[in-house]
């Protein structure tokens, strides 16, 4: 990613990773501005929410997210630019789109995106979504202070979140946009991947439908998402 970052300030939200990454980028031999060591441990959507809300908070005018996993084509990161400066409040990434192409993405995850979680998506938001899941978003300034998200004081466990902004960007007619991108699994081995188990695929798809009511536990604590930050 340091080799498409131009003007662009690289911050990683560590989860509690335990492969080596947060010890490697805590050297600072990496060209990257901030890792956030995450400690609320209630999964993706909290690490996701710390992020979001920081980049906010230290006056940037948008974020874009990628997977720390090695799949997402960073060197799309321009398109994303353009549409943020742009106007456009959520940006979807989509290996589906003419100019999106992937590789090796596992069957049932194909099948699981393109013919349950991307319908039902559009079809609650009310816009036109071709990969729903896929981590590789621009989300603007505007959408993440938005009082009606009330992403600092909602609670958003598992994959929550995730599912949530495209329902929050369509019902509020906020400004969507797609964006081509690549996504690559590898040819053998282990899918990287934290979504492995039936209770864990069950969780994405439980996460997706309680999207559509909005029953999310609200924080009147604001200091209840922990994070240790580490600057360069």
């Amino acid at each position: 990613m340091c080799e498409y970052n131009k003007n662009i300030d690289i911050i990683v939200v560590d989860g509690g990773s335990s492969d080596g990454t947060k010890e490697l980028l805590l050297e600072g031999k990496i060209g990257i501005s901030d890792v956030l060591v995450s400690g609320a441990k209630a999964g993706f959507s909290t690490d996701l929410q710390i992020g979001l809300l920081y980049v906010a908070a230290q006056g940037y005018s948008g974020a874009i997210t990628s997977d720390g996993n090695g799949k997402d084509s960073v060197s799309d990161i321009e398109k994303f630019v353009k549409l943020l400066d742009d106007g456009v409040d959520f940006i979807q990434g989509s290996r589906f789109l003419q100019n999106g192409n992937h590789s090796n993405t596992p069957y049932l995850r194909y099948l699981g995106i393109r013919f349950v979680s991307s319908p039902y998506t559009s079809f609650i938001a009310k816009i036109k979504i071709t990969d729903s899941t896929n981590g590789f978003r621009g989300y603007s300034r505007k959408l993440i202070l938005d009082e009606r998200l009330k992403l600092d004081r909602r609670f958003f466990t598992g994959y929550s979140l995730v599912s949530y902004i495209p329902f929050f960007t369509g019902k509020n007619n906020l400004q969507f946009s797609e964006a081509s991108v690549r996504r690559d699994y590898p040819e053998s081995g282990a899918t990287p991947t934290k979504i492995v188990s039936v209770s864990q695929w069950l969780q994405i798809f439980l996460d997706l439908f309680r999207g559509t009511f909005e029953t999310y536990e609200e924080r009147t604590n604001k200091n209840w998402l922990k994070f240790i930050e580490n600057q360069y």
